[in-house]
């Protein structure tokens, strides 16, 4: 079954942040209010001194997009 149809679980998200947890030793993770500023998050990079650096993940949660709709 292809990994669109499945989506992705709870369990998954979890495994993939162990993995990056084990490979980094830090993380960049930022919060996101809306779609929006969530699509911005994860296209958005930085070159710096011949490296580029950008968000590894991100935290969208129920509250913060319900505030944002008042």
């Amino acid at each position: 079954m292809a990994l669109r149809e499945v989506g992705t679980t709870p369990q998954m998200r979890l495994g993939m942040l162990k993995r990056l947890l084990e490979a980094k030793p830090l993380i960049r993770v930022i919060e996101a209010h809306s779609g929006l500023t969530g699509l911005i998050a994860e296209t958005v990079f930085v070159e710096s001194d011949d490296r580029v650096r950008e968000f590894d993940g991100i935290w969208l949660s129920s509250l913060t997009d319900s505030a944002v709709k008042a």
